[in-house]
């Protein structure tokens, strides 16, 4: 009455109880050390011959089990020989935890150093491209001078930036020899965008 959860229970024991044994492997609560939330009066646990010359009195102390025999004597023997543990012993779970974020760490650090390869591949072939266009210009400039075609005549320079910003015009623009070049630029300079 008054506990329905116990109902869970009528069949014997839950099919965890062996994760949770092994979860908690090695960690013997024997209530010098811990204590109930919230409760204001600690209560206080009357250790046996063997446990007094071994336990400190540490004020907070949770009410002993008084649940089943399997409880009962796995905790005695868990109080007679084990110790508190380590407090720098870290349980599986968080070191699982730390595991799997330092693998997340090394996965991003190299996902890090693989995106700053491909930036850095993608800007070395944009610096390319822009040296080719460049010296693509260069070319189309300087053979429009060798036509007697300069920078002072803007109508006709005009014609020469045209030609040049044309893929196709400027290929055939560098092939032809300098009467066609100077008719080329010509026709350009006339044409209106």
């Amino acid at each position: 009455m008054g506990h329905p959860e116990w109902k869970k229970l009528q069949s014997g024991w839950p099919i965890y109880l062996d994760e949770l044994d092994r979860m908690f492997m090695g960690v013997a609560v024997d209530g010098s050390s811990s204590y109930v939330p919230g409760d204001e009066d600690p209560v206080d646990v009357t250790p046996n011959d063997e446990e007094e010359d071994s336990e400190d009195d540490h004020g907070l102390q949770t009410p002993q089990s008084t649940g089943s025999k399997r409880t009962r004597d796995s905790s005695q023997s868990l109080r007679s020989t084990a110790t508190s543990p380590n407090k720098k012993t870290k349980s599986p779970a968080v070191r699982a935890m730390v595991s799997q974020m330092q693998l997340h760490n090394e996965i991003q650090t190299q996902r890090n150093a693989a995106m700053e390869g491909f930036m850095s591949k993608r800007l070395q072939v944009k610096q390319a491209e822009e040296a080719k266009m460049e010296k693509q210009f260069d070319t189309i400039m300087e053979a429009a001078r060798d036509c007697s075609v300069a920078e002072d005549n803007a109508q006709l320079w005009i014609g020469v930036l045209k030609i040049a910003q044309d893929k196709g015009a400027s290929y055939f623009f560098l092939r032809s020899l300098p009467h066609g070049r100077k008719a080329l630029i010509e026709h350009y300079a006339r044409v209106v965008d």
